[in-house]
């Protein structure tokens, strides 16, 4: 009886570490399994609707998700392009691609990366009128329809008799021609170059 008694409580401590172990081995997966899904980059495709210092507001669906970044959060264009934006570049009401996840230490969510729309380029045109009032740094010009005051800059570049000339030589009554590039940033006309009519 004693011997039987022994051999049952045998089976039942083996089959106890048994039970252990497998308890054991399902929790380091469930564990393994929820690090990664925490952690595992998601693509989301959305509308920004709002933006802050470090975070932005990304409309997917119905839903709004807080999405933050950080130093190690990348940047670039849909189409590609020569130059790599940044965090500055990010509009409200732009639609974008962003890859999220989980940083170290790092609450909710944090974009890895970060696709904005493509960039139009925005070719000059050139323009042609009559100037009508100059100022110290500015003239304004009709043409058509249209009156229309324009910023100079030292960067504005001026012509006359196929020689290089400055903002003094314009004069009011003019007939001048423009050629012109809108900034989105101010949204102004920017004037590169000004073609002013031969002096006798």
């Amino acid at each position: 009886m004693n011997h039987l008694n022994r051999t049952i409580r045998f089976i039942l401590s083996a089959a106890l570490m048994l039970a252990l172990a497998f308890s054991f081995a399902v929790l380091s997966a469930g564990e393994a399994s929820a690090k990664e899904e925490a952690t595992a980059p998601y693509t989301l495709k959305g509308q920004v609707t709002a933006k802050g210092e470090k975070q932005f507001t990304l409309k997917v669906g119905n839903q709004s998700l807080i999405i933050a970044v950080n130093p190690q959060t990348s940047f670039a264009y849909q189409s590609g392009g020569s130059s790599a934006p940044t965090f500055a570049d990010l509009k409200v009401g732009m639609s974008i691609e962003t890859q999220v996840g989980r940083a170290s230490g790092t609450p909710g969510v944090v974009a890895i990366r970060v696709l904005l729309p493509a960039v139009q380029e925005i070719k000059p045109v050139t323009i042609a009128g009559k100037v009508v009032a100059k100022g110290q740094d500015n003239f304004t010009l009709n043409f058509g329809k249209y009156t229309y005051t324009f910023g100079v800059t030292t960067a504005t570049k001026f012509f006359q008799n196929y020689k290089a000339t400055n903002f003094a030589a314009m004069k009011v009554g003019m007939d001048v021609q423009l050629v012109i590039k809108f900034n989105p940033a101010t949204i102004r006309y920017e004037v590169l170059t000004v073609y002013l009519p031969s002096s006798k």
